[in-house]
C-alpha cells in the first residue's frame, strides 16, 4: 500500500504543476474555456482520489476549489487575477495538506483555507444575489440546475477480484459518483460464492446504477481514472433529462441491454476498461456526434481497453543506478579492448567490437532516458515572475525560446537554483518602475526573455531583461571599496560586470526580501560551475543585461578523442573537434602571439607539452586538434592522437579540483586516468 501512496503523491505534485501552468495560461486568456475546464477535471480527480488514500484534508480543501472553479465552467462569471493569484497560493498549501494523519496546524491550515476559499466564492455568489434583487436577468443566479440541463447515464461498475490489492476501496467511487449527482444504485451479489468458499481478501461485489448529472461524460470516467485496468466499466448514456426514477425508462433501457437490442434514442456513449485484448474505443465529441451513427455501426460489444503504453514513471533513482551500470560496463569494455589489443586473439578481438557496439547502444539508451528538456522547470519561472512582480509593483512578462532543449536530469535538477536567482535579480535591480520606463519612453511592460539552444556537446540559455541595465563604474567602485580589486586593476566592461558573482557583493542600498544581501549571484555561479559550466554577463546601460550560461549536455559519458602528451593522457570532446592535423615543430610560431596558420587560416594554439612539461622532450612531430567555440578556432597541440574513446567521466579529486581547464576525469582500460579538457575554458584562458 505504501508504494500506491507514493506514486499518488508524485501524481498530486504533477497535477500541482499542470494546474500552476494552465492558471499562469488563464492571467494570459481568462477566457480559455479548455484550460477552465481541464483545471476543474484535475481538482476533481484530486478530490476524489485524495480520499480514496485517506487524504481527506487534501480532499476537503481541493472539493471547495473545484466549487470555486465550477463557477467559471458553468460561465457564471468570468475568471479575474485575484482568483488565479488564490489559487497558485492555495496550490503551495495543498501539498502541506498530503498527510493520513494530521496533527493541529493542519487542522488550523486546512480551515482557514477552506474558510478563504469559501470568501472568494461569497464574493462571487454575492453579486449573483445582486443581480437578482435589481430583476435583472437571472441566467447567472446559482439555482439547482433544472432536470432538462442533465443527463442521465447508466454505469456498470464490476471490479477485479484482486482490487483490494492496491489499496482501492470501490465505495468511495460509489460516494464520489453520488456527490455529482442524485444516483439509483443497484448492488451485485451473483459472483458472490458460497459461504465457505468465501475469500475475505477478495471483492465478489459488483454495481449498476443510474446517476443523473450536469457532468460531462468526461468527469464521470476520471472517478475510475486509478482503477481502469482493474475493473469492467461501461458507461452509457440513456436520455437527456433526469430518468432516474423514471422505472419505464430504466425498465426498456435494461430489457435493451439484456437483449442486446437496439436503444433509443439511438445516442449509446460506451466507456469500457477491461484487460480483454483487442479492445477499441469508439470517437466521442462533446456534443454527443456518436448518436449521428446507428447502433448498427456501433458494435455491441465495443470497449474501452487501456491505450497502448507509450511511457512509463520511473524513480529517477533507478536512472542514476542505470547510468552508473552502464559507466561502469563502459569502464570493463575498455579494459576488455585492452587486453584484446595486447593478446591479438581473433576471437577476443570479435568479443570485444561486439561489446563496444553493445556499450554504445546501452550508453545512448541511457543517456536519452537521462535527458529531460528544460520546459518542465519553466513553470517555476513563471510562477516566480507572475508573484514577484505583483510584489514589486512592476508589470513583466516571460518570454521563453527553445525550451525544448534538453539537459541531463542531474543538470536541470541542479539547473533551477540559479536561475531563479538570475530571475529574481533581473526583476529586482534590472526591470524599472512603470513609471521610470515611462520617463525612458520604454515599454511600460517589461520583458524577461529566456532563450536555450544546443552549441557543440554544450547548451547555452541566455537569461536577460530589458531594464536599467548593470552600472559599470559603480560596480567597479563597491568592488574596491570591498577589497575585491584595487584601484589601479584594468578589466574590461565584461570583466567588470562578472563581479557581482563575487560573494558579499552587491549595489543595492536597501536589503530587502527579496534580494540586497548578496549572497544570491555568487551561488548561483558557484552552483554552475559545480556543473562543469560557465557564466558570463553582457549589458547595455539602460537597455539589457543578459546572463549567458554554458553547461554540458551531460556530467556522466561523452564521446571523445583520446590523446596523450609525454606520458599522461587526456579526453577532448568529439562534438567540439573540427580537423585534425599533423604539424611539424619549426611550423609552430614560438612569439608573443602563439598563432599557426593551416591551409591559409590563422588561429591561435596552446602546446600542452610545453604547457605542462616544458620544452624537454619536444617530439618532432605533433598533432593540431582544432576545436571550435563561439565561432573562434583554437588549436591544442598534442604528441599522439591515440582514438576515438567514450569517456566516462568522474569527478576529480582535491588536488585537481583549482585546475578548471579540465572538467573530470576517466579511467582507462590500463587503469591509468585521463584527464578530460574542458575547450571552452582552455580558448577563454590561452586564446
Amino acid at each position: 500500500m505504501n508504494s500506491f501512496v507514493g506514486k499518488f503523491k508524485g501524481e498530486v505534485r504533477e497535477y500541482c504543476e499542470r494546474l500552476e501552468s494552465g492558471l499562469l495560461l488563464l492571467e494570459q486568456d481568462p477566457e480559455n474555456e479548455q484550460v477552465i475546464g481541464e483545471i476543474f477535471r484535475i481538482m476533481h480527480t484530486m478530490k476524489g482520489s485524495g480520499g480514496m488514500f485517506g487524504f481527506d484534508l487534501l480532499s476537503d480543501v481541493t472539493h471547495d476549489l473545484e466549487s470555486l472553479f465550477e463557477i467559471f465552467k458553468s460561465k457564471r462569471h468570468k475568471i479575474d487575477s485575484e482568483v488565479i493569484s488564490f489559487t497558485l497560493n492555495s496550490l503551495d498549501g495543498l501539498l502541506n495538506l498530503m498527510i493520513q494523519k494530521p496533527k493541529k496546524e493542519h487542522l488550523l491550515q486546512a480551515k482557514k483555507m477552506k474558510a478563504d476559499t469559501l470568501l472568494q466564492i461569497a464574493r462571487f455568489t454575492a453579486s449573483e444575489i445582486s443581480t437578482e434583487t435589481e430583476d435583472r436577468p437571472t441566467t447567472s443566479s446559482p439555482s439547482p440546475v433544472p432536470a432538462t440541463a442533465q443527463t442521465t447515464w447508466y454505469i456498470s461498475f464490476i471490479p477485479d477480484e484482486k482490487i483490494f490489492n492496491n489499496g482501492t476501496n470501490p465505495l468511495y467511487l460509489i460516494d464520489e459518483l453520488n456527490a455529482l449527482g442524485e444516483c439509483n444504485v443497484q448492488v451485485l451479489l451473483d459472483r458472490l460464492p458460497k459461504l465457505g468458499e468465501i475469500n475475505p481478501s477478495l471483492c465478489y461485489v459488483s454495481w449498476n446504477l443510474f446517476i443523473a448529472t450536469s457532468e460531462q461524460m468526461e468527469t464521470l470516467q476520471d472517478v475510475f481514472i486509478f482503477v481502469a485496468d482493474q475493473a469492467q466499466i461501461e458507461i452509457v448514456k440513456v436520455s437527456s433529462g433526469n430518468s432516474v426514477r423514471n422505472e419505464r425508462v430504466l425498465a426498456d433501457f435494461l430489457n435493451a441491454q439484456q437483449n442486446q437490442e437496439k436503444w433509443e434514442p439511438a445516442e449509446l456513449e460506451i466507456f469500457k476498461a477491461l484487460t480483454e485484448p483487442g479492445a477499441s474505443l469508439p470517437e466521442v465529441s462533446e456534443e454527443d456526434n456518436i448518436s449521428t451513427k446507428s447502433a448498427g455501426e456501433i458494435a455491441k460489444n465495443a470497449v474501452f481497453a487501456p491505450a497502448t503504453v507509450d511511457s512509463i514513471r520511473v524513480d529517477s533513482v533507478k536512472i542514476d543506478q542505470y547510468m552508473n551500470l552502464v559507466s561502469e560496463l563502459i569502464t570493463a569494455q575498455s579494459r576488455l579492448e585492452q587486453i584484446s589489443s595486447t593478446l591479438k586473439v581473433p576471437e577476443l578481438d570479435a568479443i570485444s567490437e561486439t561489446f563496444g557496439k553493445l556499450g554504445r547502444q546501452l550508453r545512448d539508451n541511457a543517456f536519452d532516458m537521462s535527458l529531460i528538456p528544460l520546459q518542465s522547470i519553466g513553470t517555476r519561472f513563471k510562477r516566480l515572475v507572475h508573484d514577484l512582480s505583483k510584489s514589486l509593483g512592476k508589470e513583466v512578462v516571460l518570454v521563453t525560446e527553445g525550451m525544448e532543449t534538453e539537459l541531463d536530469k542531474n543538470i536541470i535538477e541542479k539547473l533551477t537554483e540559479p536561475m531563479l536567482h538570475i530571475i529574481r535579480n533581473s526583476l529586482d535591480h534590472g526591470i524599472e518602475s512603470s513609471k521610470i520606463r515611462q520617463e525612458k519612453k520604454k515599454e511600460l511592460v517589461g520583458t524577461i526573455s529566456i532563450k536555450a539552444y544546443t552549441v557543440g556537446s554544450s547548451v547555452r540559455i541566455d537569461i536577460e531583461d530589458d531594464g536599467a541595465g548593470l552600472d559599470i563604474e559603480k560596480i567597479r567602485q563597491k568592488a574596491i571599496e570591498k577589497g575585491i580589486i584595487t584601484g589601479q586593476a584594468r578589466l574590461t566592461s565584461e570583466e567588470t560586470a562578472l563581479l557581482i558573482l563575487e560573494p558579499g557583493f552587491s549595489t543595492s542600498e536597501v536589503v530587502t526580501d527579496v534580494s540586497g544581501r548578496g549572497i544570491g549571484m555568487d551561488v548561483a555561479r558557484k552552483r554552475i560551475q559545480e556543473m562543469r559550466g560557465s557564466i558570463e554577463i553582457y549589458t547595455e546601460k539602460d537597455r539589457y543585461t543578459r546572463f549567458s550560461i554554458q553547461l554540458p549536455l551531460s556530467l556522466s559519458i561523452i564521446d571523445g578523442l583520446l590523446v596523450s602528451v609525454m606520458d599522461s593522457s587526456f579526453v577532448i570532446a568529439s562534438a567540439v573537434i573540427k580537423k585534425i592535423y599533423t604539424i611539424s615543430r619549426s611550423s609552430l610560431k614560438n612569439d608573443f602571439r602563439q598563432v599557426v596558420e593551416i591551409e591559409g587560416i590563422q588561429f591561435p594554439y596552446l602546446n600542452m607539452h610545453e604547457e605542462f612539461f616544458g620544452q624537454n622532450s619536444l617530439p618532432e612531430e605533433q598533432y593540431v586538434v582544432v576545436v571550435g567555440f563561439d565561432n573562434q578556432l583554437f588549436g591544442l597541440v598534442v604528441d599522439e592522437v591515440i582514438r576515438e574513446y567514450q569517456a566516462v567521466i568522474k569527478p576529480l579529486g582535491k588536488l585537481l579540483k583549482g585546475h578548471d581547464i579540465f572538467s573530470g576525469a576517466s579511467i582507462l582500460g590500463t587503469g591509468q586516468l585521463a584527464l578530460v579538457v574542458d575547450t571552452n575554458k582552455i580558448i577563454k584562458k590561452y586564446s
